[in-house]
């Protein structure tokens, strides 16, 4: 499971008049099929234009080749997820496995560990020992 979060700017945005029926289109489940993606749930947050689409696919790769199209310039970013039974199956909402070091496909901002993650890890793992 991944979700994708698509932020545009205003006067970029595929929901708009003349962009929509395009939008439409390719958020759809027949669109998603062909790239191997199932779209759980879709939403556009008022106000904010930002989209939020649930889904699921074999890889990231796949869900960031379906939503190649939306508009720069803004950013796409797809994050692993998974459901709520999910997360109580391992313990915890951590990650299942470490998510691959990536960037913002439109702007190659970088979304792992910053300068100085290592000593916040000791550091939590400090906390760890001492419980």
């Amino acid at each position: 499971m991944f979700v994708a979060q698509h932020r545009h700017p205003p006067g970029r945005c595929p929901a708009s008049s003349g962009r929509g029926p395009l939008l439409l289109s390719r958020v759809s489940s027949a669109t998603a099929a062909r790239y191997g993606v199932t779209i759980e749930a879709e939403a556009l947050i008022d106000g904010e234009h930002l989209l939020l689409l649930v889904v699921q696919a074999a890889s990231q790769e796949a869900v960031e080749r379906f939503l190649a199209f939306l508009p720069g310039p803004g950013y796409l970013r797809v994050r692993p997820a998974c459901s709520a039974e999910e997360a109580v199956q391992r313990g915890g909402c951590g990650p299942a496995s470490q998510p691959a070091s990536g960037g913002d496909l439109v702007t190659g901002a970088a979304s792992g560990p910053g300068p100085g993650s290592n000593r916040q890890q000791q550091a939590a793992n400090a906390r760890k020992d001492d419980r």
